[in-house]
């Protein structure tokens, strides 16, 4: 099986790569590659050819599809400015990065299966229960790229560049090689690591958050994969347990065994969410089943950052 996986050197990407069958062709693409090659060699994983291209570049996207001159069974799409607060200072270049990317990389992909992580930001704006037959109407330039995104993707399979497509929309991981700037590593780090006793968080913190530990996310994708039966589906991947970031901050110190933590407020949260979702068509579809609990999983990720 031939699959093609932007974004690769990611958070999504560098776990895809470590559980994904060995005896799968993986062709991995990224903006740089030296992070990524130097990650392929460590870990030996010998069935990974990587491949350094900027997608926002049309003409670069082009050379990379004259080299690689084959029809790929999976397209995993991970590639994406993946920051909220950064498209609200530069929106021009979060459409870039997110929609404008795709379309150069659709305009030369010939794909069976074509997987996009979207985002439940494009429900940014609602409150309350949300699914896919939800209208929708988000004013996050983040939130607009990827329903964008999303729509261009339809389009595309009528073109038949795509034979059909799987878009998700993603409520979040975390885990090992996440960012720095997520919320679970950065409390990870200030509370446990340098030993601090109070967290800030931006808003009122009664906004929501639905994490998952990442190898959920890996092996909903891997069903995905494997799945032969399900076609142009939009679904929701989400634990459907949604908390307030302020009893999420309470939850983790618990954890790590930190005791009370004092929690301070500055400015405001632009994502805002305050709508839920339920993991039901995802669990129809592909089985999803969230098998780490936030205990074992932050407890995996602080073992992983303490190295």
């Amino acid at each position: 099986m031939k699959i093609i996986v932007t974004g690769a050197a990611g958070f999504i990407g560098k776990n895809f790569l470590l559980k994904a069958n060995k005896k799968w062709e993986l062709y991995a693409v990224d903006r740089s590659t030296s992070e990524l090659n130097k990650f392929v060699k460590e870990n030996n994983l010998a069935n990974i050819k990587t491949f350094e291209c900027n997608l926002s570049d049309k003409d670069e996207v082009k050379k990379l599809f004259d080299k690689l001159n084959c029809t790929f069974d999976v397209c995993l799409y991970l590639a994406a400015n993946s920051d909220p607060n950064f498209s609200i200072q530069f929106p021009g270049e979060d459409l870039a990065a997110n929609t404008a990317a795709l379309v150069n990389f659709l305009s030369c992909l010939a794909a069976k299966k074509f997987i996009f992580f979207s985002s439940g930001a494009v429900y940014h704006g609602l409150s309350g229960p949300v699914n896919p037959k939800t209208k929708l109407n988000p004013l996050l330039p983040y939130s607009i790229s990827k329903y964008a995104s999303e729509q261009y993707i339809k389009f595309f399979n009528t073109t038949k560049s795509i034979e059909n497509y799987l878009i998700v929309r993603f409520f979040g991981a975390y885990g090992p090689y996440e960012p720095p700037r997520k919320i679970t590593s950065k409390l990870i780090r200030s509370i446990l690591i340098e030993g601090k006793d109070s967290y800030e968080v931006y808003g009122d913190g009664e906004n929501l958050i639905d994490i998952m530990y990442i190898d959920d996310t890996i092996d909903c994708i891997l069903a995905m994969i494997k799945n032969k039966n399900v076609r142009n589906e939009v679904f929701d991947l989400c634990t459907g347990k949604p908390v307030a970031i302020n009893s999420f901050v309470i939850n983790i110190a618990r954890i790590l065994k930190r005791g009370e933590i004092k929690i301070s407020h500055n400015g405001v949260s632009h994502e805002n969410i305050m709508f839920v979702v339920s993991p039901k068509k995802a669990i129809s579809l592909f089985g999803f089943k969230q098998k780490v609990t936030l205990e074992k999983g932050i407890i995996g990720l602080a073992k992983f950052l303490k190295k």
